[in-house]
């Protein structure tokens, strides 16, 4: 697997929580803890590089998170039932 990013969007695992939530009417609760109590970094704002993909001619089908999620959620699909 690969992970792709596009220049335009960003979305942090929290939004994508909230994202799937709305679309399925489902609650999500955080559990906030002191994270450095446990040795983990603050949060991180990753900027994925995409220019060698680019390069090879590479470019995003849409800037919408939604979108990106609506394929994320039929290649899903696809793959489950092409394994069942």
């Amino acid at each position: 697997a690969y992970n792709v990013s596009s220049d335009n969007t960003y979305c942090s695992i929290a939004d994508m929580c909230e994202l799937v939530a709305s679309k399925y009417d489902i609650n999500v609760k955080y559990d906030i803890q002191d994270i450095s109590a446990n040795g983990f970094a603050d949060t991180l704002y990753i900027n994925l590089d995409n220019a060698k993909l680019k390069a090879l001619g590479w470019k995003s089908r849409t800037n919408s998170i939604l979108d990106i999620f609506a394929d994320m959620l039929n290649e899903l699909y696809s793959y489950v039932e092409r394994t069942l």
